[in-house]
This record gives structure tokens, sequence and C-alpha cells, in this order.
């Protein structure tokens, strides 16, 4: 860019500021009214400038120290004089020490004051250099401490990486033995010749087509006929519910019916029949068109009893085909106790002998002994498979435990990995710290030479000394 002055700097810019080398170009007016040019080379860093790469020489500058001397304006044995000669090698700034008249007065200068040459300079450069160098020693035992932190937190990360492996590799091994097992309970359940499960599943859709004034003939009674009892009774043990009548009469009731009656789920939910609310859960809802009920569920309907009751088969999705209900008996813990509650039902002499008037009791009554009968079957079915069950389900749990370590593991992880970073950029700000301090100390280094070649050369000794030009550095202020 250009400034209003006619200045223009050539340089890098990161996100607005200067960073790099930068050019900068303007002209000068001389006393003879000729327009010189003059180019300065300088770098900077996050906006600051910290070196000047080439001498900052000014011709009139030049010319005007040239002419102090020259026309008697400034004796060789003046104060200023002594002052320029403990400078040394540092020139006033602006002076080009290049130019072969500029070295002549230099010499003179400095025959003058032998004593003063380069006294100043190398007082404050030898300070200067103590301390920069206990700075580069800082700087570079910060990089090393920080290069052992990193190597140590990446061994640290290895290992972690080969246990999180493990952990995988057992997760794995465990999803395909759940895979064996589950293949086992298909091939089973494909290989029932009694078709025990499609059997449970069409007893449950059977109870669906019931309508209200059939569940009401049987929860009417204050006192129920005993087979009425015992048919409910039978129900409430297959659905693992108190096998109280109040609890018979709550089941075959609707959510209306049953908020007076101490049914929790009456007070938030909305079904026509607890039976079948159980049973089929989300999958179930009321068509408020026709009055009756449908199996697809409605939008954003959730239930309560999402996920329980449900056995290996249904979330596997074995070829036989999953349930259509939400409940399903494989997951009874107390199975035998309820076989033995249905096979008693189905022996009892008051079941026997009531086998002629089951049609006065309606058609709900009909459905829910198929429904016992049917539920009789399938659990003796699913006792004979339990094993394989419980199987099943260890491996779910296990498999479930695995992924919640290597979940946490791999959070372990992403922590190592977030720490590495955080290390590796204060790595490069050290190491850019340290090079700068280096870079520093180097030249502190170079100016502490040139001062003893300027100090210490026979030449001095002869009261003639010789200034050479690569020893000049024209950017100090006298």
């Amino acid at each position: 860019f250009t400034k209003k002055n006619g200045e223009v700097h050539i340089g890098e810019w990161k996100n607005d500021i200067r960073d790099g080398i930068f050019i900068i170009k303007r002209e000068n007016i001389n006393n003879g009214g000729a327009v010189e040019k003059e180019v300065l080379v300088s770098r900077w860093k996050e906006g600051k400038c910290v070196a000047w790469e080439e001498s900052l020489v000014d011709p009139k500058i030049t010319a005007r120290f040239y002419e102090r001397w020259s026309n008697g304006e400034e004796k060789l044995n003046s104060t200023y004089a002594a002052d320029v000669a403990r400078k040394l090698p540092f020139l006033p700034r602006g002076v080009d020490g290049s130019q072969p008249f500029i070295q002549r007065i230099l010499r003179q200068i400095a025959q003058k004051n032998i004593e003063a040459i380069c006294a100043d300079t190398y007082r404050e450069t030898k300070e200067t250099l103590s301390v920069k160098s206990k700075e580069v020693a800082t700087s570079r035992a910060a990089c090393l401490q920080l290069e052992r932190k990193i190597v140590k937190l990446c061994s640290v990360m290895t290992k972690h990486n080969d246990s999180l492996n493990i952990i995988q590799n057992c997760c794995d091994e465990i999803n395909l033995q759940i895979q064996d097992v589950t293949r086992s309970i298909a091939i089973f359940w494909e290989g029932d010749g009694s078709r025990a499960r499609q059997a449970f599943a069409v007893a449950c859709e059977e109870l669906k087509k019931i309508n209200a004034k059939d569940w009401f003939k049987l929860r009417r009674y204050h006192e129920p006929p005993q087979f009425i009892a015992k048919l409910l009774s039978a129900v409430c043990n297959i659905m693992q519910v108190d096998d109280s009548w109040e609890m018979s009469k709550i089941l075959l009731g609707s959510s209306k019916n049953n908020r007076d009656k101490g049914d929790e789920d009456s007070i938030w939910q909305q079904y026509d029949v607890k039976l079948l609310f159980l049973l089929y859960g989300k999958h179930l809802r009321k068509d408020t068109k026709n009055n009756s009920l449908c199996d697809q569920p409605s939008q954003g309907q959730e239930s309560i009893f999402e996920g329980v009751g449900k056995s290996q088969d249904q979330r596997s999705g074995t070829n036989s085909g999953p349930l259509p209900t939400e409940y399903d008996l494989s997951c009874i813990i107390e199975k035998q106790a309820v076989l033995l509650k249905v096979s008693a039902f189905f022996h009892d002499p008051i079941t026997r002998n009531h086998g002629y008037i089951i049609n006065t009791f309606g058609h709900a009554c009909l459905a829910l002994v198929a429904f016992v009968k049917a539920s009789g079957n399938y659990i003796k079915k699913v006792c004979s498979i339990e094993a394989k069950n419980i199987e099943l389900t260890e491996l779910e749990n296990l498999v479930k435990h695995k992924c919640s370590v290597l979940d946490d593991a791999k959070r372990v992880f992403d922590s190592f990995v977030a720490r590495e970073e955080d290390l590796t950029k204060e790595l490069q700000v050290a190491i850019n710290r340290r090079d700068t301090k280096t870079e520093e100390e180097e030249k502190l280094d170079c100016t502490m030479t040139k001062c003893l070649r300027l100090m210490t050369s026979d030449i001095r000794q002869m009261a003639c000394l010789s200034i050479n030009s690569d020893d000049l550095i024209c950017d100090s202020m006298v």
C-alpha cells in the first residue's frame, strides 16, 4: 500500500497485521534539489518491527556527517568524536559507512580516541548477551520439556489405542455370538410344528375385534361367576398383574372407566381396553371416526411400555416374523408359575363343566379362553428354549456394557488428542520464541566479534586503525 506521504510499503499481511519482510520505498530531495530514492528492508512479527534487514542509510545525513568534520565544525578530540568512537562499530543513524570518505573520517576519530574505541558498545553488548544467553537456555529447556511431554503423551495414547482395539474386537466377537444365538432361536421357531408364536399372535388379534358391549358383559359383575373369576385370574397372571377381581375389571375397562379406580396409565393415556393397551402399547390407538381400534400408531405418540416385554425374537427379527404385540410372554420371569396357573384353569372341573355354556358369556369370553390357551402353549415352547433366550440376554447385556466402556475410553482418547494438539501449539510458540532469542543472541555475538576485532587489532596498536565497512553497523543513534 502507499501512504499519503508517498511511501510504498510492500510485504505480507496476516489478519490485517504485518508479518514477515517488508520493503519500504520512499524519495528524498538532496541539497541540490535532486530526487534520491531510498529503499529500506525491515522484518515484522505480529505487527511489530523486530529488526532492520539492511542498513538504514540516508544520503543527506551522510553528507551532513562528513561536512561537520571536513569544514572543521567538529574537532577529532571533541566530546562528540569520543561518543562516536565509543559506539563503534555502530554509526550514527543514517550514516553510510560504506563510503570511503566516511571511513577516512572514522579512522581519524579512532586514532584520536584509541582508548574509547567500542567501549560503550562492548560493555552494553556483553551485558545484554549475558541476559540473552540465559533467555535462550530457558527457551531451549522449555522446548525440550514440551517435546518430552508430547512423547510421553503419544506413548500413553498408543497404549490407550491398543486397549480400544481390544475392546472393539471383544464387542465384535460378542456380536457374532449374538448372531449365532439369534439364528438358533429363529431356526427353533421356524421348526415349531405347533406354530405357538403365530397362534399367540392370532389370539391377540382376535381380542381387538371385541366390541365394548362384550367387554362390559364380563366386567359388570360385582361378584363374578366362578368360571369368569378363574378365567380373568389366568389372564391377570399372564399379564403379570394382581389377579384380584378389581384388577380384572381394570384390565377390561377403558381409561375413562379406570380413572376413578387408581389406574395410573389412565391419567395420561387414552385407551378403550387396558388389556389391549398392555398388549399393543403404541401400536394401538383409538379411531375416533368409527370408535374402533387401529394398529397404525398416531404421529408423535409414545408408549410408556415401549421396549418392555419384547422378546429376543422380536428384537432380532427372526425369519418366523416378529410378534405384532408390544408385550411378549417370553420375557415373563416366573414362566413356570404362570404355566401352572394356566394349566390349573383348563384342568379345573368348573372350567370343563362350563364348556357348554361359555357362549352365553359372549364373544369376549370365547376370545379370552383362546388367548389363555394360546398363551399356555406359547409359554411351554418358550420354556424349552429358555437357555438360548437367557444366553442371548446375557450376551446383549455384556455387549451393552462393553460398548459403554468403549465409549468412555473413546472420550478419554479424544481428550488425549485435544491435549496433544494443545501441547503441539505450545511447542510451536516455544520454538518460535527460541528461534527469535537464538537469532538475537547470534546478532549480539556477531557485534561482540566486531568489537573485539576493532579493539584488539595490531593496526590499532600502531595508531593507524583500518576501518572495514563490513564491521560497521549503520543503525545506531549517537
